[in-house]
Formats: C-alpha cells, sequence, structure tokens
C-alpha cells in the first residue's frame, strides 16, 4: 500500500548517490529478488543499516553523499557511537543503567575492576555487533584481566560496565542462559513508537548474550515467559506489563536524541528489591540484526510499518 518502492543496496552497489543494483520484494510470489539495473537508480530516502566493522566511517561519507535524503544523519548518529557519553546521558534523565569505568588504550591501572567481588562486563566504547566484549568474573586475576583489556582495546578504547542482568533465561531442561533484548525505536514528526524487538540468549550465564558469541535468538514474548534468578529460581512474572515497560524506556531512552527516525536500544533485565528493572545498555542507530525482528502486534517478521509511511519517509523529488 505504499506510494514508493523500497529497495535494499548494499554499499558495493552505489554508484555516486545512484544504486547500479537492488534487491526487491516480490509480493505475488513472496520472494526477495536482487538484480542489476541498465539505468542506475536514483534514491529519494536512504536508512543507513549494519555498515559492518567500519560502519562509522561509512556513515560519514554515505552522509555526505546523500545529505538531507539521509534519515539517521551523521551528526546525530555519532552521539550514540560512544558508549560513555550514551550510560551519561541516560544517567541524567534518571533512567536505570550499569556504572561505569573508562579504559583508554594502553591503561596503566585495572584497579576498579579487582577492588572487589562484583562482576563486570568490558567492551569496546564505539564497536557494536558484540566485538570486543567479555565477561569479568567476580574474583578474577590480574592477567586474566590484562588478556581481556587487549583483546577489547582491539577495538579501541574500553569501558568496564557493572553487570546488571540479575536476570537471565531458562530453557526447557533448566539451564540458564544470558539474557539481552533489543526494542526498535521509531521516531516521526507524529512522535515515537516501538513496534518491534526480539531478545538474544547466550550459550550459558557465562557467556555475552550475542550472535557472534554463539548466542541465538527469539521473540521477546517467549523470552518473557521463562526469566529466573541469575543462579537462583524461576521468577513468575505479568510478561504484558513487564513489556510495556521495556517500551516505555525505550522509548524514553531514544528520546535523548533528535532526529534518529530509528534506533536499536539494548536492555538488559536486573532485580532491584525482587522486582525486574529494565536496564539500559546502549543504542545503535545503524541496528544489525533486523532480519530477527518480530512485530510486538502478532509476532510476524518485521521492524516498522510508520517507519515507511510517515511524512518523513517521503521526498517528492530528488535533489
Amino acid at each position: 500500500g505504499l506510494d514508493q518502492t523500497l529497495v535494499g543496496v548494499d554499499v558495493d552497489w552505489l554508484v555516486g548517490e545512484c544504486a547500479s543494483r537492488v534487491v526487491t520484494y516480490d509480493v505475488e510470489q513472496d520472494l526477495f529478488v536482487e538484480t542489476p539495473l541498465a539505468t542506475p537508480l536514483a534514491l529519494d530516502r536512504v536508512l543507513l543499516l549494519s555498515l559492518g566493522p567500519q560502519e562509522q566511517q561509512l556513515h560519514r561519507q554515505l552522509d555526505q553523499v546523500f545529505g538531507a535524503r539521509c534519515r539517521n544523519p551523521w551528526v546525530e548518529a555519532q552521539k550514540l557511537d560512544n558508549k560513555i557519553n550514551t550510560i551519561s546521558a541516560w544517567h541524567r534523565l534518571g533512567l536505570a543503567v550499569p556504572e561505569q569505568h573508562s579504559y583508554p588504550v594502553n591503561a596503566s591501572t585495572i584497579k576498579p575492576i579487582l577492588r572487589d567481588a562484583s562482576e563486570w562486563v568490558l567492551k569496546p566504547v564505539a564497536s557494536s555487533l558484540g566485538q570486543g566484549v567479555s565477561l569479568v568474573p567476580a574474583v578474577a586475576s590480574p592477567e586474566h584481566v590484562a588478556e581481556l583489556l587487549r583483546s577489547c582495546w582491539r577495538y579501541g578504547d574500553g569501558v568496564l560496565e557493572s553487570r546488571r542482568d540479575g536476570i537471565s533465561w531458562r530453557d526447557a531442561d533448566g539451564a540458564q542462559h544470558s539474557l539481552a533484548l533489543r526494542l526498535h525505536v521509531v521516531s516521526d514528526d507524529e512522535g515515537v513508537e516501538v513496534e518491534s524487538g526480539y531478545a538474544t540468549v547466550g550459550i550459558d550465564t557465562h557467556t555475552p548474550a550475542t550472535k557472534l558469541h554463539g548466542g541465538h535468538t527469539m521473540g521477546l514474548p517467549q523470552a518473557l515467559e521463562g526469566l529466573s534468578r541469575r543462579g537462583g529460581d524461576q521468577l513468575h512474572v505479568d510478561g504484558a506489563a513487564l513489556l510495556a515497560d521495556l517500551r516505555q524506556t525505550a522509548i524514553a531512552a531514544a528520546s535523548v536524541f533528535s532526529g534518529i527516525d530509528l534506533v536499536g536500544v539494548d536492555l538488559v533485565l536486573d532485580l532491584v528489591d525482587q522486582s525486574p528493572v529494565a536496564v539500559l545498555l546502549e543504542a545503535n542507530p545503524r541496528p544489525a540484526g533486523l532480519i530477527h525482528s518480530r512485530r510486538l502486534s502478532d509476532q510476524m517478521p518485521g521492524v516498522s510499518t510508520k517507519l515507511w509511511s510517515s511524512r518523513r519517509a517521503v521526498q517528492e523529488s530528488v535533489v
């Protein structure tokens, strides 16, 4: 029912601001079709997604090519790429976030990690997709921490965050797994909405909940039906109420950053006074993993209807 044609374009298929090859969707045959074009196609609006290891550099370059046609402009998106600044902004807003310590490349001290029996998460400040992320156990030797830091620093400066996933996911056999939640927040002139998302579970509770580390995805309702205290008993929660709280938290998180039409907000669940609390981790202005996304309305595959039907999605002519 859209007036415009949606196409998928790989970065390597661009010739200037036009596409020499596209992926389209054939509704009647329910097929994605990849085809070369005799005449390169001018693009009216562009949304940059999952640009790979050099995503920030590519985003900056493509933003210069497409200018106002770029829906998540670089000047705004770059603010979300720094995990320290993002967490600080959410903390000022009063949202639940982990404690942080900065670890620039070749930092000379690791004392904050070893000062007590707390658990930590070590990650690069500006990387994504789970690259360089590791869980630091409560009792870690200096040698082990140094090794984790070296791995993290391959992707730039590091940041240490207190581990706040006090709630895990329990499978049918009773085994527990780390759990991370992704919600997609869509913004337009009429407001902000969460239309979709998914959950990722790790291979166990000692491994980050990312696909890169062997995790797998599932729908949010399924994930919220199998919650447990990490290392403890199963939890019985009102899944609908908890999902409503997650949506409101994600919307509040996205409200900090103006001009971003689509952002993937990552959260974990913690126990505070025996109640589940959504804890914000990071936000991605170029969300990857959209193929795993499910609409919250019916759990069918999808990301957003609003994203493509708002006035912001349409531009009458190519500048």
